[in-house]
């Protein structure tokens, strides 16, 4: 990072062809311990407890992970520290008992974040834990967090998130998919009339720039309090 900070992030949106050539960055998987390892309190009485590690959370300048469906994805950023972390959080009965200790893990890990974005949830009858860990999130992140980016809650049942993150550029590149049937054809967002058809919160951060393939479009009609 240079000395000159910016709080201001570029957020661009791309097609499904476009994200798959960017490499690099650490993958966040969506496992948590309790996912990973079915026993792995056998394995803390074999004195193993280093094994048992959360694959949903990295500290890393450079993150990505994909098919953020109910589950839940952000980054947090120091970036006059040059910090940042980042997290694919499933939306199980477990986990949603043990969001505190995860919400503390964040915080642990980046105690004074500038900004974040926050990706993700959904409200589907048999995900009963989606919409009450997305609120929790973000209301956390809201009250701790001055600048929050948010693309929340996918209105279509068949719809997903990847996303990458690098914080040497403030680069987030997202590619969300979605069909309106199970057997459909799949379509990328294209246009900012299929950002607010995909997304029920969507909310950019004071001075966050936004761009569709590439192509910058107006981003103040997306810088509401709609989270």
């Amino acid at each position: 990072m240079s000395n000159d900070i910016s709080f201001k992030m570029k957020v661009n949106i791309v097609d499904a062809a476009a994200f798959d050539k960017i490499k690099g960055g650490v993958n966040i998987d969506w496992k948590p311990p309790h996912k990973i390892i079915s026993k792995y309190k056998e394995w803390a009485d074999l004195g193993l407890s280093s094994l048992i590690k959360r694959q949903d959370f990295v500290v890393a300048d450079e993150f990505r992970t994909t098919n953020v469906r109910t589950c839940f994805g952000f980054g947090t950023m120091n970036k006059e520290c040059c910090i940042s972390n980042g997290g694919h959080y499933l939306d199980d009965k477990e986990n949603y008992k043990n969001i505190l200790d995860y919400i503390k893990l964040i915080f642990k890990s980046n105690p004074n974040p500038d900004s974040a974005f926050a990706i993700g949830g959904k409200n589907l009858l048999n995900n009963e834990y989606s919409l009450p860990n997305m609120n929790f999130f973000l209301d956390i992140f809201k009250l701790k967090i001055p600048n929050l980016t948010c693309f929340c809650e996918h209105k279509l049942p068949y719809s997903e998130t990847d996303f990458h993150y690098s914080l040497k550029d403030d680069v987030l590149t997202i590619c969300t998919t979605y069909n309106t049937q199970p057997t459909a054809n799949e379509y990328n967002i294209s246009t900012p009339e299929e950002i607010n058809m995909c997304y029920r919160k969507v909310h950019l951060a004071d001075g966050d720039e936004l761009y569709i393939n590439g192509k910058e479009v107006d981003a103040k009609q997306f810088k509401t309090d709609n989270i």
